[in-house]
């Protein structure tokens, strides 16, 4: 309330008029003990009449002048050449606050409730000082002064939005006796000068030709609720300097009345000065048109020209009551979804249900059906529901204004037991301070919702998980001990999906401790070409550092480089089936070792893939029970040429044939030891020339319990 008369009344001196200026009296000084108070004026010219309004800048000096009043002296001047002004007359007045009688006799003839209210203010009774305890006379003194700063805030409110008010506190003078031609200096005082307390003089200048023009109000808007129209309008503006506001409705446009007894004053302190006044009015009838206006009152209590008239509905916001969801379930064999509701009352405006999905418990949902669901309608099928990604459900009762009543969030998901793929890519190093970082290539998985890390300090031991949750990355860091015996660790990586499906667990990745000397690089030593293949054999890097061999391949000698694949480091052999007949390529291999060096390429290798054709496949294949238990015996007739080894196929009941193994081609017959069941064999020749016969006749045979014994 300190500053309440600041905002209302004292920001509105600092505009000044063509007609009128304001001088300021320089500050008394003033003892260290002393209280100075301010005391600001401001003057407006009617045409036949000056009045002038001034207000203390705080409790004391407003209680003070109460008792004594202020003395009010008038100087009238004429302007003449070079603006040099000459005192015409003088005069002084003594300005008095009214008397309880006086407050009496004008609420009687007027019936005004607003100046009850002020003398009210005026004449209560205030706080009484308590002498007893310090702590009991602290918070009486705080209580009292909380009780003056309220009653000289709302006295200075009641002086800008009543004229008669302010005349009653001594507040306002009205000077009929004016000239155009001539300027008048007010000034005013305390009657009463009391020790410690030093209050300004006041000053205004004002010219007696000046013109009143009624002040505009600026534009209102309004924010539409239920039965309630919130109206706002910016107070802060240069023409809006006003105290108080009186707010008008009508329902026609054309007779309005007003929506409050008394005039509106609006609050404002801190951050919230800057921001437009609110007030909230309640209406009857929803998306009925209400017409608004707002007319604001100055601190001489003068009215503004209405602002523009506002049209304005209230609408309606109360969503239909939601329904809730009583079951969802999987739908077996067909990968849909169902959920049901329930809801029992139907609202007047229900309009119709619509079904949302999202992937978040928090949305945004989708709507899943293009129109809405009648209310007879209690059920909903997803037939695509999303098999890579949770499956939230609501069910919406929506009103014909659009508002929603929202069921809680239901969850079902597509059983999934389909695990990622085996994660690829796996690389890394460690610097010189035992940091390690990691790779690997992102799966392709929608669903995919992280992976675990594992390492161990040999290939053969258990691996440990280094993460307790999922690593949402394609990268991670270790951090390790350089001072230890071993000079290797081992990481692999497993995937899992958001149904906590594992993936195979990746290749292991070795990585040694860092040096600075490049690996020995590998040497090819030997290649075989067939139509179809590439078989290249090789000597691996000697360092015992070797991480891995990478086989790199190129078209021609002008092609680019590609990478073929990845080696471990003692590995020596790899068939490269991917080539194409008819087509030269050129090899070379590259040794890394675990600190990431490089030996660079091995000389390359230049290689031609002709073209040639299979031949014809092994005949007389027969499979018979062995007399030994739980064995197969299978003989065939080699066929014409150089074997170089057989590829022996076996397969269970109807799961396809699988490669079970390599037979010397010096061999015509194999027993295969297997435990009982129902299995397929066949086998194919592959040439010392690289070529391959077609595939045997597939036989079948079933090895019993019985005779297992």
């Amino acid at each position: 309330m300190k500053y309440l008369f600041v905002i209302l009344f004292l920001s509105s001196t600092v505009a000044a008029s063509a007609q009128k200026k304001t001088v300021k009296h320089a500050p008394a000084l003033k003892k260290m003990d002393s209280l100075h108070v301010s005391l600001r004026a401001r003057a407006q010219n009617y045409g036949d009449s000056i009045v002038v309004r001034w207000a203390p800048g705080n409790a004391v000096s407003w209680l003070l002048s109460q008792k004594d009043g202020f003395l009010l002296r008038r100087k009238v001047f004429r302007k003449g050449e070079k603006n040099v002004f000459s005192l015409m007359d003088s005069s002084s007045t003594v300005i008095h606050p009214w008397n309880l009688d006086a407050w009496g006799n004008y609420f009687k003839a007027s019936h005004d409730s607003l100046s009850a209210v002020a003398a009210q203010i005026v004449f209560a009774k205030t706080v009484a000082f308590d002498n007893g305890k310090q702590g009991n006379s602290f918070n009486n003194i705080s209580e009292k002064y909380n009780e003056q700063q309220s009653r000289f805030g709302f006295a200075l409110v009641l002086a800008d939005l009543d004229p008669a008010i302010a005349v009653g506190l001594g507040l306002r003078f009205t000077d009929r006796h004016i000239r155009k031609d001539l300027y008048y200096l007010y000034t005013i005082v305390p009657v009463q000068a009391r020790a410690n307390v030093s209050i300004d003089t006041a000053r205004i200048l004002i010219q007696g030709s000046g013109i009143y023009f009624r002040q505009k109000f600026s534009a209102i808007t309004a924010i539409a609720g239920e039965k309630t129209i919130r109206l706002y309008w910016n107070s802060n503006a240069t023409t809006n300097n006003f105290s108080g506001f009186i707010i008008e409705k009508s329902s026609d446009g054309k007779t309005f009345n007003r929506v409050n007894r008394l005039p509106f004053v609006g609050f404002k302190t801190g951050k919230d000065k800057n921001k437009p006044l609110e007030f909230n009015d309640s209406v009857t009838q929803d998306y009925k048109n209400y017409y608004y206006r707002v007319t604001g009152i100055n601190a001489f209590g003068d009215r503004s020209d209405p602002s523009p008239v506002l049209v304005t509905h209230a609408v309606d916001l109360t969503a239909p009551h939601y329904p809730i969801i009583s079951s969802i379930k999987n739908i077996k064999g067909t990968g849909a979804i169902q959920l049901r509701w329930i809801k029992k009352e139907k609202e007047s405006d229900f309009k119709g249900y619509v079904v949302g999905r999202s992937t978040n418990l928090k949305g945004p949902f989708m709507p899943l059906s293009k129109d809405f669901l009648p209310f007879a309608t209690n059920s909903f099928t997803d037939d695509h529901p999303l098999t890579d990604a949770p499956n939230y459900y609501i069910v919406a009762a929506v009103d014909t204004a659009g508002n929603a009543g929202r069921s809680m969030p239901a969850y079902m998901n597509v059983e999934d037991h389909i695990a990622p793929a085996q994660p690829t890519g796996l690389a890394g190093k460690i610097d010189s301070n035992g940091h390690v970082s990691i790779h690997w290539n992102w799966g392709k998985e929608a669903d995919l919702a992280g992976y675990k890390i594992f390492f161990a300090n040999a290939p053969d031991h258990q691996f440990t998980p280094l993460t307790s949750g999922f690593v949402t990355d394609s990268l991670f860091t270790d951090s390790i001990t350089l001072r230890t015996l071993t000079k290797k660790i081992y990481y692999k990586v497993i995937a899992y999906d958001r149904s906590m499906n594992p993936s195979p667990a990746s290749a292991v990745l070795a990585l040694n401790k860092p040096d600075k000397v490049p690996p020995m690089a590998s040497i090819i030593k030997g290649f075989t070409v067939t139509d179809s293949s590439v078989i290249i054999k090789w000597y691996p890097g000697s360092s015992a550092d070797i991480a891995q061999q990478i086989l790199y391949r190129k078209q021609d000698s002008s092609g680019e480089w590609v990478s073929v694949s990845g080696f471990k480091p003692k590995d020596s052999i790899y068939t490269d089936r991917s080539v194409v007949s008819k087509h030269n390529y050129v090899y070379a291999i590259e040794t890394i070792d675990s600190s990431g060096l490089h030996s660079g390429k091995s000389f390359p290798l230049h290689v031609y893939v002709y073209s040639k054709g299979y031949k014809s496949g092994i005949k007389k294949f027969e499979v018979v029970k062995s007399q030994e238990k739980n064995a197969v015996s299978m003989h065939w007739v080699a066929p014409a040429g150089e074997i170089s080894y057989y590829i022996l196929f076996r397969g269970t009941e109807n799961k396809g044939l699988k490669m079970a193994g390599n037979i010397p081609g010096s061999n015509t017959g194999y027993e295969d030891k297997t435990m009982p069941g129902n299995y397929q064999y066949a086998i194919k020749a592959v040439y010392k020339s690289g070529e391959e016969s077609a595939l045997s006749d597939i036989k079948t045979i079933t090895l019993s319990e019985k005779e297992k014994l």
